[in-house]
């Protein structure tokens, strides 16, 4: 696995206008740069997942060769300036793309759990189902034989955020546990067993 940190000089983050982010990608290396593009590493779906957002929302990806670089461009979550809004200049939000993973032929496949939220990369982290058949749409936390695990079973929506900020906060993603539970509250409603 390649580790994103470690072929890119520069990862940031900044305004692009008041409602888009631009993330820049800027490698070291002219080959690492041409196999990250070739390959088609970052797509609009990777990115989506990566940042919890919808595909529509990211609007484009563009290789610039010269600078060997990627722009990413995405619809801003929340105004820049506007109430609740944490990071006015939009440069704190390039935490994800630090510890980016990628195999030179793509990306692994990842599974979001549709409960909680967890990452699915291996056969362990799939929920059994009762007939012992893997379930790749849940974690084996919220699913471990055919049901939901009683820890969350009468879940609310609102107590699943409140359970995911240890996580959020520990990865990195939150800066604090209010800003962790902002994120929750987004991003649960786009998952099947809160969608609305």
């Amino acid at each position: 696995m390649i580790k994103l940190f470690d072929v890119a000089e520069i990862i940031r983050s900044k305004n692009s206008g008041p409602y888009e982010l631009t993330f820049d990608i800027m490698f070291k290396e002219e080959s690492d740069f041409e196999n990250f593009v070739a390959k088609d590493i970052m797509t609009k779906a990777v990115f989506a997942r990566l940042y919890k957002i919808s595909e529509s929302d990211v609007l484009s990806i563009i290789p610039f060769t010269p600078s060997k670089a990627v722009k990413i461009t995405i619809v801003r979550p929340v105004p820049s300036g506007s109430l609740g809004e944490k990071d006015v200049y939009g440069a704190q939000q390039h935490g994800p793309l630090l510890n980016f993973k990628y195999k030179e032929a793509g990306m692994q496949q990842v599974y979001i759990c549709q409960s909680c939220e967890l990452e699915m990369t291996e056969l362990a982290h799939f929920g059994t189902n009762s007939d012992g058949a893997p379930n790749h749409e849940l974690c084996t936390f919220c699913w471990p034989d055919g049901g939901y695990a009683s820890w969350c079973r009468n879940m609310t929506m609102e107590d699943m955020a409140n359970n995911n900020i240890p996580f959020l906060l520990e990865a990195g993603l939150a800066a604090n546990e209010q800003e962790a539970l902002e994120m929750s509250r987004v991003s649960l409603p786009k998952l099947k067993r809160w969608a609305r």
